[in-house]
């Protein structure tokens, strides 16, 4: 039997919190089918689309650096960030479709203030993210900000900050269970994905 497949799920999934690369394989060898059927449920059987977002999905999950207690957290992450994909790639189609011919006749300068807007936008999200942040405990808020803006892993921030991977666990989780209860009814995995790529937007 391979490993993968014997080694316990809470094992697993705590390597793959420390952003191992094995574990993260072993994760990507075990569920990737499961998404990209799944993901083919979604779009009606186009494979092309399925696969990107399955492959967008694995790739969030690396980059996202968060905690799963259970497999079945996991799995659901991994299936609605890839429903969320195919979602977003038939929109984006949709738009290519219905809209084409207007907007070839939309000046530069009025696709330059849309691409903005949305920026605006996101920036936005961010800002009242950090805004609640500072309302943490500032132990809660270092962590987080050196696990989702900085992008470190557990066992970097235990050492850079002197604490046990344990406790970095715990602040982590603190922040986390405070930002989900004060954007309640946000999408919260639209809201970790922000987040996560938040140093690119602010």
């Amino acid at each position: 039997m391979n490993d993968h497949i014997s080694e316990s799920e809470s094992a697993l999934l705590q390597r793959l919190e420390q952003r191992n690369e094995k574990a993260f394989v072993q994760v990507y060898e075990r569920l990737y089918t499961s998404v990209l059927l799944y993901a083919e449920k979604i779009t009606g059987g186009d494979k092309d689309i399925a696969e990107d977002a399955t492959t967008e999905a694995f790739i969030e999950l690396w980059k996202g650096n968060l905690i799963f207690s259970q497999m079945g957290q996991l799995i659901s992450f991994l299936r609605k960030v890839a429903h969320h994909k195919c979602i977003d790639r038939y929109r984006q189609l949709k738009r290519q479709t219905n809209a084409r011919n207007e907007l070839l006749y939309l000046s530069e300068q009025q696709q330059e203030q849309l691409f903005y807007e949305e920026i605006f936008l996101e920036a936005e999200i961010l800002r009242r993210v950090k805004m609640e942040l500072e309302k943490l405990p500032l132990h809660s808020k270092t962590v987080f900000n050196l696990a989702f803006f900085d992008g470190l892993s557990n066992p970097e921030i235990a050492q850079l900050l002197g604490i046990t991977a344990s406790s970095v666990r715990r602040r982590k989780t603190e922040a986390l269970r405070y930002l989900r209860k004060v954007f309640k009814g946000f999408d919260w995995e639209l809201l970790i994905l922000l987040i996560i790529s938040g140093n690119t937007i602010v």
